[in-house]
């Protein structure tokens, strides 16, 4: 833009262009007609006064007017191409001047006033554009730098950015390597470990089968002694004999189902079954045990109850049998009270609970988080005073999640414990069982 208009600058002071005013016959012209009209003036008074003085004729005074005006017009054009070539001289300066700025963008440089008075205004209006422009060719190059400056800092900027991403690029894949490893370690981890499971399993079961299959003779064998003439010792070897059978043959149970159970291999049956039946049944079997300990053992309903339930009244039986049974293990004088109760969720389904309440020893707060945890109870102590393999209550836990219910306790040291189950089942037929059993 500066370069464009000091071009245009160039063009119009330029002093080598016919069609402008200030060629070289155009400038002669001006100057002699000045000089010629003085010329007009002055020869016809010297002629008069020479003919006042002297006589002449025509011919004398028309020859000295010719001399007269040819010397003006002489004199005009000589003083006409002076003043013309100072001019042209002046501007010449001035354009050569000027197109140097312009080249080398030297607009801090003013032009030097020429010592002819003819040009000054003109070189202080060309002065004050050179400084006009060197201002604006100073702020283009500011304003360059600070666009240069800021595409640097967005360079830097954007550089820094793609290394950051980039790093986190390869952050994200070493994690995801890593991870593929890990899942790959840890499938084939599972992979043992199902392997593993599923040979405990067939290993257990097998080991079970050869175990029981001779203890289960073992206990008839005994069951039969028991019923021949024998003396008292004898009968009360026989009877040793038929009672770690039975304890031997339920500790096998227990640990078959809770193979089976962790396994997935256990079903629950969905069968019509006589509620009071399927309790008293589990009632009876320890109510000889209970007396001979002295305890106070009974069995009550809250409330009339519909009388049969569809479920899986073996494995109710087994839940009920395992809480009695810890009841009256650890409860050496008192009571025991199986106490049921339910709650009518709609029409068809009932909630069950049952309680098993004893004055027994008590479980501590710290020993209840692990109490329905697989080979735990309360103490190690209790192990070795009053047996048994830790496994009834984690079945029972598991059993009681199987069947979509609730298992918890409540217990106080020395002051016996409260056992309940909650379970939903489904109505069979709406009748009742007496309030007490």
């Amino acid at each position: 833009m500066p370069r464009l208009l000091l071009s245009h600058l160039l063009s119009r002071i330029s002093v080598f262009k016919p069609d402008r005013a200030f060629s070289a016959q155009g400038i002669a012209l001006r100057m002699a007609l000045p000089l010629l009209a003085a010329a007009l003036v002055l020869t016809p008074g010297l002629l008069l006064i020479h003919w006042l003085r002297a006589e002449s004729s025509l011919y004398a005074w028309l020859l000295v007017s010719g001399v007269a005006l040819g010397t003006g017009l002489a004199i005009a054009v000589w003083l006409g191409l002076q003043l013309h070539d100072e001019y042209l001289h002046t501007h010449d300066d001035l354009a050569q001047a000027l197109r140097r700025r312009v080249v080398n963008r030297q607009y801090d440089q003013p032009l030097p006033v020429p010592a002819s008075a003819a040009t000054p205004e003109l070189v202080a209006e060309i002065n004050r554009l050179l400084h006009w422009l060197g201002q604006q060719q100073q702020d283009q190059a500011d304003e360059k730098a600070t666009l240069e400056q800021r595409a640097q800092e967005q360079d830097i900027a954007l550089q820094q950015e793609i290394n950051a991403r980039r790093s986190a690029q390869e952050k994200l894949q070493k994690l995801a390597r890593e991870l593929d490893n890990s899942n790959r370690e840890l499938a084939e981890s599972l992979r043992l470990s199902q392997s593993a499971d599923k040979a405990k399993a067939e290993f257990l079961s097998n080991m079970s089968h050869e175990i029981r299959t001779p203890l289960n003779a073992v206990i008839g064998v005994a069951s039969l002694l028991d019923r021949s003439s024998l003396t008292e010792r004898q009968r009360q070897q026989v009877g040793m004999i038929f009672e770690s059978g039975k304890s031997l043959l339920r500790t096998l149970n227990d640990i078959m189902d809770y193979v089976r159970i962790e396994a997935g291999e256990i079903t629950l049956d969905a069968f019509p079954f006589n509620l009071p039946d399927t309790l008293a049944a589990v009632f009876l079997q320890h109510r000889e045990v209970a007396q001979a300990r002295g305890l106070e053992y009974s069995l009550r309903y809250g409330e009339p109850l519909p009388k049969l339930f569809e479920g899986d009244g073996a494995r109710i039986q087994q839940l009920v049998h395992s809480l009695i049974d810890n009841a009256i293990k650890f409860t050496h004088d008192g009571s025991v009270q199986v106490r049921i109760n339910g709650y009518a969720l709609h029409s068809t389904r009932y909630l069950m609970r049952i309680e098993v309440r004893d004055t027994g020893i008590g479980i501590s707060a710290e020993q209840r988080d692990d109490l329905f945890n697989i080979f735990t109870q309360g103490d190690s102590s209790i192990t070795r005073a009053y047996g048994g393999s830790g496994l009834g209550l984690a079945i029972c836990s598991r059993l009681v999640k199987l069947m979509g219910g609730t298992l918890g306790m409540d217990s106080e040291p020395g002051q016996g414990s409260l056992f309940w189950v909650e379970l939903p089942l489904r109505l069979y037929r709406d009748v009742t069982v007496a309030e007490t059993v």
